[in-house]
């Protein structure tokens, strides 16, 4: 399986959103992180997932819509 690849904000930006939930609900800052860890992996395996956005500027056309449950 091909895994996604983080920079190290990226990185540094995921345990800032997994600390602020978990200071909250702490089984939830995990929940979230795996489930983006997961998604970024489909990403990653699958690169043309999702729609494009329909008359994407040309900064946007590359973005992609999908719904994550």
């Amino acid at each position: 399986m091909i895994r996604a690849l983080f920079s190290p904000t990226a990185e540094r930006d995921l345990t800032e959103i997994v600390n602020f939930i978990a200071g909250d609900i702490p089984h939830a800052g995990e929940q979230v992180r795996l489930k983006i860890l997961d998604t970024a992996d489909l990403f990653a395996q699958y690169p043309e997932l999702g729609q494009r956005i329909r008359h994407a500027s040309e900064r946007h056309a590359k973005i992609r819509w999908h719904a994550v449950p």
